[in-house]
C-alpha cells in the first residue's frame, strides 16, 4: 500500500549517518567500510537530501550559538538537576518506606482519645452541636502524616524525567540531521528557562527547612542570568541573529522571476514540465503548470519518477532521454545552468551515471542539447535556465548517430547552433530577447567556462539588437571588465545611458567608468551639473528625482564625485543625505564614509549594533534581485513581471 512505503527514504537518510558517526570516531575505534551496513552508502533518494547541508550532521556554528547564548549550558544544567532530584528522591523513598511511616503513626498517636472519638461517632447520626468538638492532634502525628503525604502524593519527578529523556532523544536526532535542530530547539529553551526554578532544586529537605533562603538565592541567580542575556542584545555576534540582516541583500532570483514570467506568458497552462525537485517547488508556487516531479517526496511512486527524471543531469543519449520524457508524459524540460556539471545525484542504475573518467563534459544532456539536437528544440534561455520542448518526430537536419564530444564542442561555438533560436526569440520575446541572450552569454563564460559560446552569443546580440540599451550596457561592461578594452566599451556605455537615462545601475557604472577607468573626471562632473535638473520632454529625471531599487548606492557613488568637484559641495550634501536615507546600511556608505567625513572612526562609533537596528527599522535595507552573472539593470521595477500562483487555476 502507498501509505506503507511513503517514508522509506527517511530510513535511507538515517542509515547513512552510520558512516558519518564512524568517521568521527578515533582511528583506533573506526570500523573499515566493508564492515559498515550496506545502507551506509547513500542511495539516490538519500543523496537528494544529503547534497544539502541541512541534512548532514549538526553544524559547528549552531552548537556555538547554543553555547554563547547560554541556552545549551543552561539546558544541560537543568537536565543534571532533574536527574539529581530523581536520584535523591529514590534514595529518600528507599530510606523511609511506607510501612515504617505507618508504624510511626501508630506508635506516636495516643490510644485513648482516638478510641473514644471513634466510639462517640460510630454508627450515630450527627446531632446539632454534637460533633463540633475539636480533635487534638499531636506534633508527632502531624510529622508522620506529612511523611505519608510525601510518599503517597503525586510527584513531579516522572514527568520531569520524561521531558528530559524526550529532549535528549530529540537532540540526538537533531545532531544527526541538522535541519531537525528545530525539533529539539523549543524543549531546550524551556529547559534553559527553568534551570533556576525552585521545583528543580534537588534537596526537598533543604527547600522545606530553608525555603526563603533557597528561593532568594535562586531568584538572584535567575536575575543575573537574565541581565547577562540582556547584555548580549541585539545579537550575540555580528554574524548571528538580527545582525546578519543589517546589510544590503543581493540574490540571483531574477533569473527565476524571468523564467516564471516567460512561462506564464508563453506556455499553455496544461503543458507538463520536467525539472529538478528544487525548481519544481518554485514553479508550483509561481505558475500553474502540471509538474512531473515536486518536492513532496513522501510517495514511493514520486521517488521512482524523480529517479527516472534525473537522467536530465547525466550523460545518456538524446534518444534515451526522449524515451524517458515520453514515459513520464513530459513535453518540456528545464535545465538549471548552475547544476550543469558532473552531478552528485548518482542514480541507482550505475550505467546511466555520468563518469568523469569516461565521459567528457560535452556529453552531459544539459550541454549537448544546445548543439542542434534531433529530439529537442530550444524555446527559452536566460542567465539561469534553458528550456527545451520535446519534438514529436526527430529532426532530419542532423544524422541519427550520436555526435562525439569534439563535434558537440564545435557545434556549440558556431552561429548555426543559435541562429534558429534567435529568429524565434526575436519574434516571440521581442525586446526582452537581447538582454536574455547576453545574460546567457555571461553564464556560458563565467559558470560553464565556455568562452567560445559566449563570444558567439555576443556577436549575434550585437547584430540583431543594435538599438537595445540593455544589450549596449552588457556589451560595454564585457569590454570594460572582461576584455579590458575601455576605448571600445565607451561607445556602448554612451549608447546605454542615452537609451536608459534613468537606470541607476547604468548611471553608477558610467560615472565610475569615467572617473576610475578613463580618468575623465571633467565629463563626470559635467554629467552631474546637467542632471541637477531634469528634462521632462525627453523623459530625463534629475538625479535627486530618481527613485526605486539601486538608487541609494548610485547616489552614494555620485556624492563622492560631487564632493570632489569645486562648486558642487551643496549638491554633494543633498545627494549624500538621500543616499544615507535610502541605503543606510549599504557597504557603499561604509566605504565612502571616510571620503565624505574625513575619517573612518566616526562610522564605527556611530554604527553600533543598536544603531544599525534603528536604521533597519527606519530605512530598511536595499534588496537587489538580478540575474546570476550580470547586474540587475532590468529588475529595478520599471517592468512588471507576471508571477502568479496556483490559485489562478
Amino acid at each position: 500500500a502507498s501509505f506503507a512505503t511513503a517514508d522509506t527514504h527517511v530510513y535511507e537518510i538515517l542509515c547513512t549517518k552510520v558512516s558519518a558517526i564512524n568517521d568521527l570516531l578515533p582511528a583506533t575505534l573506526r570500523l573499515p567500510r566493508s564492515r559498515l551496513p550496506k545502507c551506509a552508502e547513500p542511495s539516490f533518494n538519500a543523496r537528494l537530501y544529503l547534497i544539502m547541508g541541512v541534512f548532514n550532521l549538526i553544524e559547528k556554528q549552531s552548537l556555538e550559538i547554543y553555547y554563547f547564548s547560554s541556552a545549551g549550558p543552561a539546558a544541560a544544567l537543568t537536565c543534571v538537576l532533574v536527574i539529581l532530584r530523581c536520584v535523591m528522591g529514590s534514595f529518600c523513598a528507599v530510606g523511609k518506606s511506607l510501612p515504617e511511616a505507618s508504624s510511626a503513626v501508630q506508635a506516636s498517636t495516643p490510644t485513648e482519645p482516638v478510641s473514644s472519638a471513634c466510639k462517640s461517632t460510630e454508627g450515630l447520626r450527627k446531632r446539632k452541636g454534637a460533633s463540633s468538638g475539636k480533635q487534638v492532634v499531636s506534633t508527632a502525628e502531624k510529622t508522620a502524616s506529612q511523611s505519608l503525604e510525601d510518599h503517597a502524593g503525586p510527584s513531579d519527578e516522572p514527568a520531569l524525567l520524561f521531558f528530559v529523556i524526550q529532549f535528549l532523544l530529540l537532540f540526538a536526532l537533531g545532531a544527526l540531521i541538522n535541519r531537525l535542530r528545530a525539533v529539539f530547539g523549543p524543549p531546550m529553551m524551556v529547559l534553559a528557562a527553568c534551570c533556576f526554578g525552585p521545583r528543580l532544586f534537588p534537596s526537598k529537605w533543604m527547600l522545606r527547612r530553608h525555603r526563603w533562603i533557597v528561593v532568594s538565592c535562586l531568584f538572584l541567580l535567575h536575575g543575573a542570568h537574565v541581565f547577562w542575556m540582556a547584555s548580549k542584545l541585539p545579537c550575540i555576534r555580528n554574524s548571528d541573529g538580527i545582525c546578519q540582516h543589517l546589510s544590503d541583500k543581493t540574490s540571483n532570483d531574477g533569473d527565476l522571476a524571468d523564467l516564471c514570467d516567460w512561462i506564464n506568458d508563453s506556455l499553455e497552462p496544461t503543458t507538463p514540465v520536467l525539472s529538478s525537485m528544487n525548481l519544481a517547488g518554485s514553479l508550483r508556487l509561481f505558475t500553474a503548470l502540471p509538474l512531473v516531479v515536486h518536492p513532496q517526496f513522501e510517495s514511493e511512486n514520486l521517488r521512482k519518477r524523480v529517479q527516472l527524471g534525473y537522467e536530465l543531469y547525466h550523460c545518456g543519449t538524446e534518444e534515451s532521454f526522449a524515451q524517458t520524457m515520453r514515459k513520464l508524459h513530459a513535453e518540456v524540460v528545464i535545465f538549471e545552468y548552475e547544476r550543469c556539471f558532473f552531478t552528485p545525484y548518482l542514480l541507482d542504475d550505475k550505467q546511466k551515471n555520468c563518469n568523469s573518467g569516461r565521459h567528457a563534459p560535452e556529453e552531459q544532456l544539459c550541454v549537448k542539447l544546445h548543439a542542434n539536437s534531433r529530439h529537442f528544440r530550444r524555446i527559452f534561455t536566460n542567465g539561469g535556465y534553458a528550456v527545451f520542448r520535446l519534438q514529436q518526430a526527430p529532426s532530419e537536419a542532423r544524422g541519427a548517430t550520436e555526435p562525439s564530444p569534439s563535434q558537440i564542442g564545435d557545434a556549440l561555438g558556431s552561429m548555426g547552433a543559435w541562429r534558429d533560436y534567435i529568429d524565434e526569440c526575436t519574434k516571440t520575446q521581442k525586446d526582452l530577447c537581447g538582454a536574455r541572450l547576453l545574460e546567457t552569454a555571461a553564464t556560458w563564460q563565467q559558470s560553464m567556462k565556455r568562452k567560445n559560446v559566449a563570444t558567439v552569443l555576443r556577436k549575434l546580440a550585437d547584430k540583431h539588437f543594435p538599438d537595445d540599451g540593455m544589450v549596449a550596457y552588457y556589451l560595454g561592461r564585457h569590454l570594460d571588465y572582461d576584455a579590458s578594452k575601455p576605448e571600445r566599451a565607451m561607445a556602448y556605455y554612451k549608447k546605454a545611458v542615452q537609451k536608459l537615462p534613468n537606470n541607476p545601475i547604468i548611471l553608477k557604472e558610467w560615472i565610475m567608468f569615467l572617473e576610475e577607468t578613463v580618468k575623465d573626471t571633467a565629463s563626470a562632473i559635467k554629467l552631474l551639473k546637467e542632471r541637477k535638473k531634469g528634462n521632462r520632454r525627453d523623459g530625463i529625471k534629475a538625479f535627486l528625482e530618481i527613485e526605486g531599487a539601486g538608487v541609494g548606492v548610485f547616489l552614494c557613488e555620485a556624492a563622492v564625485t560631487a564632493k570632489n568637484a569645486p562648486g558642487l559641495e551643496a549638491l554633494a550634501d543633498k545627494i549624500w543625505a538621500k543616499a544615507v536615507r535610502l541605503a543606510p546600511l549599504s557597504s557603499c556608505i561604509q566605504h565612502n564614509w571616510q571620503i565624505i567625513y574625513g575619517n573612518t572612526e566616526s562610522y564605527e562609533k556611530l554604527y553600533t549594533p543598536w544603531y544599525r537596528v534603528k536604521m533597519l527599522i527606519k530605512g530598511g535595507v536595499q534588496h537587489e534581485v538580478g540575474p546570476k552573472n550580470q547586474p540587475a539593470i532590468r529588475f529595478l521595477g520599471e517592468r512588471q513581471f507576471r508571477i502568479v500562483g496556483n490559485w489562478t487555476r
